[in-house]
């Protein structure tokens, strides 16, 4: 988060605006004629009946203004306090409002000048908010396609919002004391010229990669001003000025001279589609292929966190009818509601739970992937293509990015896979602290609900999971042996609901093929914590324990109703509780080289008496409770980061 904060300025020495001196401007109508329906307003003018009033005074006390000039409009100081703009239905402008109440401190105004700079397609005029946020007006034939598109172009650390209403920026704010809101900057942006939803939002990660990777701006967020691209002639000395962002390169000193790349309307702004030509966003890719929205809204969610579902769709709706004809028969079937699927590591997942599911024809053939469009004597028909819905069945679609199933916290270090919580989400948060409690008083308050707690094994479970899903390669193994009643399971289980899940129970299957399943199917599903309980007692355990033995970095399983094998990463761990090993295990190499073992030597009290309850269900009964389990995970955490995630 930004850590700048606004000083704290006394009223008598701001720049308030002179109430007095403007009483003698007009505030009635704009004096436009009415215009019609259809029509285009001169420049500058918003098409419709805007109302100003009071924001608590009834809607019948507004003054209703026809067809206003924005500039006349937002610089007028002889409001009310805390009035408002407000546009009635089918006036011609939109409001995004980006704001920062959420933030930990303030933003400075050069933060919220450079983020203002990225903002595409520019707005007809802007403004930081009484909250330290930013105002963007947009108005013109196509303010609402501009407004939706440029919404995708702020930060994920604000919240946005689409409006057709905004606090007057002239007026004073009861919710905000003492703050004024930034000067209004106004933009020559031509606002009625047609406007294509295209290259709209963030470039893909490729896109971005190339060119940061032609500018020779790799490997730091900030740079001084001898590699900015917008002016590299300058003869400048400015350290740090050039900034690496979502959408561009900013550089703070072009911004504050007023130089712009080529004919791009913001000073110190160069956006990547002006390094590529065209670069291709998540839009592009999902529209281009017909990805169904069921599947769509999971990228786009994870891309943009701080909009809103119904943003997104309108955004995907109008990327589709600028990327085909608006009368395609498939653009319906992208938001067919019974598409409940999702695409995972290599097969398809139900898009509820999450878990393996079934696309058969019929399903293959309902997605607009799989089809094709002939256009002949005027008509419109609609047809499978055959390949591709082999290709749905048996292989990957493509421009789809594969779902990762993530129950509670994650310590993934790669992005290929888009991640998804499954529910239900713990009560109280899990995080990484930076201030844990000391570890020794975060034991002592667990241990108040779990007696003869064995700490080291509860973080082992831990860091063999964390190890597990943050490092690939072979996947950590613990085993554990002690007598009944010592805790060897619900160790497991306490450590598992301190990263958001519980254990998953497998057997050792005689065939191989049932056991690979078992271990894809939940591995697939987001469980890390693997389970073989009384491993010991397994009969036939020679025989059983080559599949264990041979399990790598990915694990090759068939899924039921298919005829193909999937490859999986494993991201998870092995637990092996047992009272006991034979002889014949505990003199196996293979099997000392693969598994780390601990053993218990006390029994324990009823761990459900004494903790009011389930094992799993304790961490989210109380705040302090969680705090402890947050803080022994980030303890736990730190020192496998130390060791560079092997589990030894």
């Amino acid at each position: 988060m930004p850590a700048g904060r606004v000083p704290d300025v006394p009223d008598q020495l701001r720049d308030l605006p002179d109430v007095t001196f403007h009483r003698d401007l007009p505030d009635g109508e704009s004096g436009c004629p009415p215009l019609l329906l259809g029509q285009t307003p001169p420049a500058g003018h918003i098409l419709g009946v805007v109302r100003l009033g009071a924001m608590r005074a009834s809607r019948e006390a507004f003054e209703r203004i026809q067809n206003p000039d924005l500039r006349q409009l937002v610089l007028r100081t002889a409001v009310p306090v805390d009035s408002v703009i407000e546009g009635e239905p089918g006036a011609t402008i939109s409001i995004l409002d980006a704001d920062t109440h959420h933030w930990t401190s303030p933003p400075r105004d050069e933060e919220l000048q450079a983020y203002l700079g990225a903002i595409q397609p520019v707005p007809e005029a802007s403004w930081i908010s009484h909250g330290r946020g930013l105002k963007l007006a947009y108005i013109g034939n196509f303010h609402a396609d501009r407004a939706l598109a440029a919404a995708f172009s702020i930060p994920p650390s604000f919240h946005v919002e689409l409006l057709s209403h905004t606090r007057h920026p002239q007026s004073i704010s009861t919710q905000h004391p003492g703050q004024r809101c930034g000067n209004i900057r106004f933009y020559d942006t031509r606002e009625n010229d047609p406007f294509v939803f295209r290259t709209v939002g963030r470039p893909t990660a490729e896109t971005r990669e190339a060119a940061l990777h032609s500018l020779g701006l790799t490997g730091a967020d900030r740079f001084d001003h001898e590699h900015c691209p917008i002016d590299p002639c300058a003869e400048s000395d400015a350290r740090s000025c050039v900034r690496v962002l979502e959408a561009g390169i900013f550089c703070h000193r072009c911004a504050g001279h007023g130089v712009r790349y080529g004919t791009h309307p913001t000073p110190g702004f160069l956006p990547y589609s002006a390094v590529l030509g065209t670069p291709v966003s998540d839009l592009d890719r999902l529209a281009d292929n017909f990805v169904h929205w069921t599947h769509a809204r999971l990228e786009l969610r994870h891309r943009y966190p701080n909009l809103s579902e119904n943003i997104l769709g309108r955004a995907y709706r109008n990327t589709l009818d600028a990327r085909w004809n608006e009368d395609d028969p498939r653009i319906p079937m992208v938001f067919d509601r019974d598409l409940d699927f999702v695409w995972g590591a290599g097969l398809w997942l139900d898009a509820k739970h999450l878990t393996p599911t079934r696309v058969d024809n019929d399903a293959a053939d309902g997605l607009p992937y799989t089809r094709f469009v002939v256009r002949r004597d005027g008509g419109v028909s609609n047809h499978v293509d055959r390949v591709r819905r082999s290709q749905v069945k048996y292989r990957a679609p493509c421009g789809y990015t594969p779902v990762r199933p993530q129950r509670g916290i994650s310590f993934a270090r790669d992005a290929t896979e888009i991640p998804v919580q499954v529910p239900p989400e713990p009560r109280h948060p899990i995080a990484l602290l930076d201030d844990p409690v000391p570890l020794d008083i975060a034991f002592t308050h667990v241990e108040a609900a779990f007696p003869r707690l064995d700490r080291s094994y509860l973080q082992a479970c831990l860091a063999a999971v964390i190890c597990g899903e943050a490092e690939r390669g072979q996947p950590p193994m613990l085993a554990c042996t002690g007598p009944s009643g010592s805790g060897k399971e619900q160790h497991i289980r306490l450590a598992a609901s301190f990263v958001g899940e519980d254990i998953v129970k497998l057997t050792l299957a005689s065939e191989e093929e049932p056991f690979m399943r078992q271990i894809g199917i939940a591995i697939t599903s987001g469980h890390r914590f693997l389970v073989f309980d009384e491993f010991g007692k397994t009969p036939r355990l020679i025989e059983r324990l080559r599949p264990i033995l041979q399990i790598g970095e990915s694990v090759h399983w068939r899924p039921l109703h298919t005829n193909r094998l999937v490859s999986t990463p494993v991201r998870a761990a092995f637990f092996f509780p047992s009272v006991r090993f034979p002889d014949f295990l505990c003199a196996s190499q293979e099997f000392h080289r693969r598994c780390r073992r601990a053993h218990l030597h006390l029994r324990l009290p009823n761990w459900a008496a004494t903790s009011g309850g389930d094992t799993t269900s304790w961490r989210d009964r109380s705040t302090e409770n969680a705090r402890a389990a947050n803080s022994i995970l980030t303890h736990t955490w730190r020192f496998c980061h130390e060791l560079d995630f092997q589990f030894l």
